[in-house]
């Protein structure tokens, strides 16, 4: 871990006053997270903005290589319980996404995007203990559905024009939502499972095209 920059967005009043603990738990998460995975130069901008979170207190946003933004919302009844498990779990997720852009760029294909959601999702519980979020767990007849609907798309290199409807769902294209999280972490579940001599820290590391080709091998 070299040159990791943490801006706290403490000129918002709401956030002021947890600024120190904030930065606090936030340095202890990443000397937590570099034992596993390698990231180098990069910005984290903590901010309240509630308005990101669909649930809990913390989430993260991707932006390139070298930004990670944190959105909180420390307005919530349970924030300063929640932080320290949400605020790790969110730089778990977001700088998984971030080590792989370093080391291997973004993802070529659909089929490569479900694969590093899933590495992060499981990066993520395995650092955190906790289970996955709701928008993992899903019943086998929606898990076959998502299947079915991306399976034509897996090697698509243009679904970037569409990763929204991936992520989030797109009742016009009949897309449902949260796919991507679905997918992701049913195919690492379903991998770690074939090989029960592995964990999530044997393959959070691997490069995912030559995943994505084990992965694909155990498909029915």
């Amino acid at each position: 871990m070299k040159t990791v920059n943490i801006h706290v967005m403490s000129a918002d009043p709401a956030l002021r006053p947890y600024a120190r603990l904030i930065k606090k738990e936030t340095s202890e998460a990443l000397n937590l997270i570099s034992k596993y995975i390698l990231f180098n130069n990069i910005d984290i901008c903590i901010l309240q903005n509630p308005q990101a979170i669909s649930y809990g207190v913390a989430t993260s946003e991707t932006t390139n290589e070298h930004t990670l933004s944190i959105s909180l919302n420390v307005k919530h009844k349970n924030f300063k319980k929640l932080l320290h498990e949400e605020l790790l779990g969110s730089l778990c997720h977001g700088l998984h996404f971030l080590s792989n852009y370093q080391k291997m760029g973004y993802p070529n294909t659909l089929i490569e995007s479900f694969i590093q959601k899933g590495l992060a999702i499981h990066f993520e519980m395995a650092i955190t203990n906790k289970n996955a979020s709701i928008h993992c767990r899903v019943n086998k007849d929606e898990l076959q559905k998502m299947i079915q609907k991306s399976k034509r798309y897996y090697f698509s290199r243009n679904y970037l024009i569409n990763y929204d409807d991936w992520f989030y769902g797109s009742k016009k294209k009949k897309i449902p939502a949260y796919t991507m999280s679905a997918l992701g972490y049913y195919f690492i579940k379903k991998y770690l499972k074939a090989n029960p001599d592995k964990t999530i820290f044997d393959i959070v590391n691997k490069n995912i095209e030559k995943l994505v080709k084990d992965i694909l091998g155990l498909e029915d």
